[in-house]
């Protein structure tokens, strides 16, 4: 079963916004294109980072970041 990270708020719009997957290792898939077997994704690791959504603006996924 795949862990989607979606936008909450824009859920409560109506609006279904998948902003990427939750890989097992910790890291995050992005999907920059395409479907099934020809799917680009971007992945993204480290220890301190955050995802915006790109339709609203919040803040919808952080991990071990410290907001200042």
């Amino acid at each position: 079963m795949k862990k989607i990270i979606r936008c909450p708020y824009c859920e409560q719009l109506g609006i279904k916004q998948n902003l990427a997957e939750l890989l097992p290792s910790g890291f995050v898939a992005i999907l920059r294109r395409g479907y099934g077997k020809y799917a680009e994704y971007t992945i993204v690791g480290g220890d301190e980072f955050f995802i915006i959504c790109g339709t609203c603006g919040h803040r919808v996924y952080i991990k071990n970041y410290k907001l200042k």
